[in-house]
C-alpha cells in the first residue's frame, strides 16, 4: 500500500501556528470572523437565533440544507446552541444513469447541540467547541450514521492588520461538514482533523479566505452515501465508494481526506451573511462549489447592550 506524504500539510500547519504565535500586535480585538466555527462566539449575552440555507455542488450532485439553530450566550465567554438541518439532495445525472439506485433524498438530519468557550486577547484568540449529535436522521439517505456522534474543535486566530491567520485542531467520531464542503457522504469512526489558513479583509465586510485541511482517521470506518440508496457492505477500495454503494465498511483509508478551500464572505448587515467557496479534495479528486445565505434573526430583536 502506498503511504501518503503528510509533509506539505504538516509544514503549512506548523508555519501558520508559528505566525499566529509570533506575529506583531493585533490591530483588531474581535475574534468573530468567518473562520471561527460558532458565528455567535464572543458576542454579548443573550438569546441567539440563526437560519442558514447552504449547499455544495459537484459531479456527485447537490447537497443542500436549511439549518435552523438557537442558543444562548451566558456571557462573552460561554454559550450553547441547539439546532437541526433539513437536507435537500439531488443526485447527479451521471450517477443516476449508471446506477438507478442513485436517487435524490430529502429529509431531516441529526439534531445537534454544542457548548463553546471563547477567550479573546491581543496576543491570541482561542475558542473551543464540543458538539454532540443525536441519530434522528435517515441512514438510508445518508443524513445520519445511526449513532450518537461528537466533535471537539479548538480554534486559534490572531488579527494582524487585514490578515487573520487561523488554525483548527479537532477530534471526533464522524467527519463534520465544513463551510465550503458539504460532503456527498457521512462517516462514523474515530478521526482527527486539522485546518490552517488565513482570512484577508478585502473591503469593510468583504473577506477572502484560503486554507489547507487534513482528515486523519484510525480504526474501522463506516461511510453512508447521500447520493446512492443501494445497500451493500462490499468493497471499500475505491477512492469514492459512495458513488456506487450506500453503505461501506473498511479501514482508515475509507474516510481519509485532504485538500484546500478558497472562499469569499460578505456581511452587508448584521442580519445577512453571504458566502461562496471552492473546495478541492486532493484525496477524493473531487471539485466542489459551495454557497451559504445566513440570516441572523436575533440581531433584529431588541437587546440590552453590555459594555
Amino acid at each position: 500500500m502506498t503511504r501518503r506524504n503528510y509533509q506539505p500539510f504538516a509544514i503549512a500547519f506548523l508555519t501558520l501556528l508559528a505566525l499566529l504565535l509570533g506575529a506583531g500586535p493585533s490591530f483588531a480585538q474581535n475574534a468573530a470572523n468567518s473562520s471561527q466555527p460558532p458565528k455567535e462566539a464572543g458576542q454579548a449575552p443573550g438569546f441567539l437565533l440563526y437560519e442558514r440555507f447552504e449547499g455544495s455542488s459537484s459531479t456527485d450532485g447537490q447537497i443542500m440544507d436549511i439549518n435552523t439553530s438557537t442558543g444562548y450566550n451566558f456571557n462573552r465567554i460561554f454559550g450553547v446552541d441547539v439546532g437541526v438541518p433539513v437536507y435537500l439532495v439531488r443526485t447527479s445525472s451521471t450517477i443516476s444513469k449508471t446506477n438507478p439506485s442513485g436517487v435524490s433524498g430529502n429529509g431531516v438530519g441529526d439534531v445537534y447541540m454544542d457548548g463553546r468557550l471563547t477567550f479573546n486577547n491581543p496576543l491570541l484568540n482561542f475558542g473551543t467547541t464540543l458538539t454532540g449529535t443525536a441519530p434522528t436522521g435517515d441512514t438510508g439517505k445518508g443524513h445520519s450514521t445511526g449513532h450518537w456522534t461528537y466533535d471537539w474543535t479548538n480554534h486559534f486566530d490572531r488579527d494582524i492588520s487585514r490578515l487573520t491567520p487561523f488554525a483548527d485542531v479537532g477530534v471526533g467520531n464522524s467527519i463534520v461538514d465544513t463551510k465550503f464542503f458539504k460532503r456527498p457522504y457521512t462517516s462514523y469512526g474515530h478521526l482527527a482533523h486539522f485546518e490552517a489558513g488565513t482570512d484577508f479583509s478585502l473591503w469593510r465586510s468583504l473577506t477572502f479566505s484560503a486554507s489547507l485541511y487534513d482528515v486523519l482517521p484510525w480504526g474501522t470506518q463506516q461511510i453512508f452515501s447521500r447520493v446512492v440508496r443501494k445497500r451493500t457492505t462490499a468493497g471499500g477500495n475505491s477512492r469514492r465508494p459512495f458513488e456506487t454503494q450506500s453503505f461501506v465498511v473498511g479501514g482508515s483509508d475509507l474516510a481519509r481526506d485532504n485538500g484546500y478551500n478558497l472562499g469569499v464572505t460578505f456581511s452587508p448587515t448584521r442580519f445577512l451573511d453571504l458566502s461562496v467557496g471552492y473546495n478541492r479534495s486532493v484525496h477524493l479528486r473531487l471539485d466542489t462549489v459551495s454557497f451559504s445565505v445566513g440570516f441572523n434573526i436575533a440581531s433584529l430583536l431588541p437587546s440590552k447592550r453590555v459594555p
